[in-house]
């Protein structure tokens, strides 16, 4: 069975509602009561890499390319960080960057209905962006090592 909710139809749900439905699809999300802003966590650093459970990890990864899942598994055996050369190093002629992202991002965007969630935080220390620190979560790293049993 599929539901499809947009995010007009999740904006319409109580509160407390969409807490429930995210517990239940295994999503880390924060809720801000007084504004009734609820979002996934760390949307006020749009910068910032998702919380993503074990049980999020597992449904995210069903919806994935066996290329994606090669990168990702990268994260969980470099304790959530690399730089771009070693991703690339590791993927060789068959990483397609903007693919790659593209796909990534649409995914968990996607998945938790936030239009500004990001699975990978990007620390640009300088110029050479192929030497750029690309990070998950440590939630995310967690669950990343428990899906591949690293």
């Amino acid at each position: 069975m599929n539901l499809t909710l947009s995010h007009e139809d999740v904006a319409a749900l109580s509160d407390v509602t969409r807490h429930e439905l995210a517990t239940l699809l295994g999503l880390k999300l924060g809720l801000d009561i007084k504004s009734s802003n609820f979002s996934t966590a760390n949307e006020a650093e749009n910068d910032e890499a998702e919380e993503l459970t074990y049980q999020a990890i597992k449904r995210f990864m069903s919806g994935v390319s066996a290329k994606t899942r090669k990168v990702l598994k990268l994260f969980a055996e470099y304790d959530g960080e690399a730089t771009v050369n070693e991703i690339e190093k590791r993927m060789g002629e068959d990483l397609h960057w903007p693919g790659f992202m593209s796909g990534v991002t649409r995914r968990l965007r996607k998945m938790t209905g936030d239009t500004s969630a990001n699975f990978f935080h990007w620390d640009k220390g300088s110029e050479d962006w192929k030497s750029w620190k690309v990070s998950v979560s440590p939630m995310t790293c967690e669950s990343l090592k428990k899906y591949y049993s690293i």
